[in-house]
């Protein structure tokens, strides 16, 4: 005799819906705990007629359940409600996909800028070594007066004297 399923919409959180889709893809059965707020949904299951009224009950007496789902229940489920239940579940691998290359490009973008910088910081130091060579290569400052008495202005070692 064949098993008559009946359909009953739950709410799943999305943990539950990853573990629902890796027992369908790995064909084990599965255990689900819903909660009372969690027993009215949109995700469609397919229930033994004992399941239905045990989520029945736990609906009337606002309490929740665990929900044992066979591997005959979930391959109907497949062929019941096709693949628009996991949607989510493909989109969100999609997105991961699209999040893992976006932090690849951001890597690559630091690496880049990285190899900037450093290059930067070696121009910046070859052209303070250039400058600071020129500033001590010279012989100070002096002003050379003819006319004048006095000494004149100057620091260190006077180049005009013998």
């Amino acid at each position: 005799m064949k098993n008559k399923y009946l359909e009953h919409r739950i709410k799943l959180t999305d943990n539950q819906r990853k573990n629902l889709f890796n027992a369908i893809k790995n064909k084990k059965p599965i255990s689900i705990k819903l909660s009372n707020t969690s027993l009215n949904g949109d995700f469609p299951v397919l229930l033994t007629a004992s399941q239905k009224n045990s989520i029945d009950k736990a609906i009337k007496n606002n309490t929740g359940i665990v929900l044992n789902l066979s591997i005959t229940q979930l391959q109907k489920l497949t062929k019941h409600g096709g693949f628009l239940p996991f949607l989510p579940l493909i989109f969100g691998g999609l997105s991961a996909l699209g999040a893992l290359s976006a932090a690849g490009s951001q890597i690559a973008k630091a690496v880049n800028q990285a190899k900037t910088n450093e290059k930067q910081l070696q121009e910046t130091k070859r052209h303070n070594e250039l400058m600071e060579s020129k500033l001590f290569s010279g012989k100070g400052l002096y002003k050379k007066c003819n006319k004048c008495k006095g000494k004149g202005l100057f620091l260190g070692k006077n180049p005009y004297t013998n």
